[in-house]
């Protein structure tokens, strides 16, 4: 009795598992965009390039794939290719005549060892190739959000990149043998450092592991040179860099000092807007008590916009946008904090901007308007702000859900569109300031993931007590009604200051979106 009692429970539990497995191989299939590119086309027409990501059961890992959509000037009658594996590329950058592309690829070896390639690319050849790694200049290539970047100088003859700068030779005090390859330094280096082959290198923690210390590098594709720039004071990481008209460096230089770990969702650390000229000269452009982030230049070169904040309190504060007049020197906050929400045009209320980086190309063609996302109340919403008169102005969506800013140029703007219940679709639109957009979606395959008795609610709540905040909001996605207690729950109570959740497929990378859409289709709210 108890044996078949015993294989009955086993035979049910077999079951369950498998449908739990069948349902997070459906949920994971779901691709999330990682940017899109607006490349011009014949006749007025556009192309839309965008990078995917989606889990691999099968690989053990994250695939990356490319989509390009052709669309004619009106917006209409969209088409796509089909998609193509870039899986080993880690940065990609098309200059702005659209006549070179540089692609950075990441190669595993079969030793396990990886080596970077920088590759430049003509519209119909492989024109330029360096193996990074075998030139030995620097160390790893930096790809993610806080630092990386690849950028084309104006005149289309340099790359600038962010690397690992080359960690100092260490040899113990005594040495079992008189000399060692690893150990010996080149001509021009300094000599090796007694004793300092164990000592402790901080790095920047989360999602930043590996990363001590940063240097900006330039690849020289006329003279086919590699060359690490100079001048950057050694208590500076710099980052996020991009080129000024005249051909200086601008970026971003996080302090190190007194503390690296945790930059990933902690904007409250020292942070500079520096220029660099190509012979070493340094200098701080933004102001030193506040912390910097994110410069982006106009079509017309005049204008530097950032984002700015307090260098204390919560980890991610509230942003000023701040307009800095190129070359003078002149600079002014367009748009300030805001404190508790503030009404902004057409009676819209905005709770004031959270976003840690602007699109990479953010400005209108007119170099008039900045266009960016931030995250709001329940979800991330798109925005356009003027920056003469610092006027504000929600890019609409009439439905449930998040927008998120890709790309602009020549006034079009591509968004990716996405809610809990809703995987990404790729929407775009003609850019106009009175918040009214026609959008035109440009991908059709993404489908409703949810069970259709499951909904999106968004819930604004008081806590009943004297303290002096006392109001939140929360979202929930469950069953739209049902007996009491009939419906597991799982709360997940997180939010600022260092991360919110709005109502967005990419919530976590996706993977938290993969973990709730399985535990809805297991039966739990």
């Amino acid at each position: 009795m108890i044996n078949r009692l015993l294989r009955r429970v086993y035979s049910t539990m077999t079951v369950q598992v498998e449908e739990v497995v069948e349902v997070f191989r459906s949920v994971a299939r779901h691709p999330a965009p990682t940017g899109a590119t607006i490349l011009k086309g014949n006749q007025g027409g556009f192309a839309i390039v965008s990078t995917w990501s989606q889990r691999s059961l099968e690989h053990g890992r994250r695939v990356k794939f490319q989509l390009t959509n052709l669309i004619d000037s009106s917006l209409n009658q969209p088409i796509s290719t089909l998609p193509v594996d870039v899986s080993s590329v880690v940065l990609s950058s098309i200059s702005k005549s659209e006549k070179l592309k540089a692609v950075v690829q990441e190669i595993t070896a079969e030793n396990s060892s990886k080596k970077y390639v920088l590759e430049i690319w003509r519209t119909h050849q492989l024109w330029r190739s360096f193996d990074l790694t075998a030139l030995d200049v620097h160390g790893d290539i930096y790809y993610d959000r806080n630092f990386g970047c690849l950028e084309w100088s104006p005149c289309e003859k340099k790359l600038l990149f962010v690397a690992e700068a080359k960690k100092p030779k260490a040899e113990p005090f005594f040495k079992s043998k008189s000399g060692s390859k690893e150990s010996e330094s080149k001509p021009g280096e300094p000599k090796p450092l007694k004793g300092e082959e164990y000592v402790y290198r901080e790095e920047w923690g989360e999602q930043l592991v590996g990363k001590h210390q940063s240097c900006l590098v330039v690849c020289d594709i006329e003279s086919e040179s590699i060359s690490v720039c100079p001048g950057v004071p050694p208590e500076y990481c710099p980052g996020s860099a991009v080129w000024s008209p005249e051909g200086h460096i601008v970026g971003v230089c996080v302090q190190s000092t007194p503390r690296r770990l945790g930059l990933v969702y902690c904007s409250n650390r020292p942070s500079f807007i520096f220029q660099l000229t190509l012979d070493g000269s340094f200098k701080i452009i933004s102001n030193k008590k506040m912390s910097a982030m994110s410069p982006r230049f106009s079509p017309d070169g005049k204008i530097l916009v950032y984002l700015e904040r307090v260098p204390t309190g919560a980890h991610r504060a509230c942003m000023q946008i701040i307009k800095y007049h190129w070359p003078s020197g002149n600079s002014e906050v367009i748009f300030d904090i805001v404190s508790h929400q503030k009404t902004i045009c057409n009676n819209n209320v905005f709770y004031g901007v959270f976003c840690d980086s602007l699109p990479k190309r953010c400005f209108s063609k007119d170099s008039k308007y900045v266009v960016f996302s931030t995250e709001q109340k329940f979800q991330v919403s798109s925005y356009i702000l003027d920056i003469e008169s610092g006027s504000l102005n929600q890019l609409v969506l009439n439905e449930k859900g998040s927008v998120q800013v890709l790309d602009v140029d020549e006034d079009l703007v591509v968004c990716a569109k996405s809610s809990f219940a809703v995987p990404f679709s790729l929407i775009v639109s003609h850019l106009s300031f009175d918040g009214i957009t026609l959008w035109t979606p440009l991908t059709d395959w993404c489908q409703d993931a949810s069970p259709s008795n499951l909904v999106v609610k968004y819930m604004s709540l008081t806590a009943p007590n004297s303290e002096e905040v006392n109001s939140f909001s929360a979202i929930y996605f469950g069953p739209e009604s049902g007996e009491p207690q009939s419906v597991p729950l799982v709360v997940f109570p997180h939010g600022g200051p260092h991360v919110s959740v709005p109502d967005s497929f990419d919530v976590f990378s996706a993977d938290f979106y993969t973990r709730l859409e399985l535990l809805q289709s297991c039966g739990l709210a």
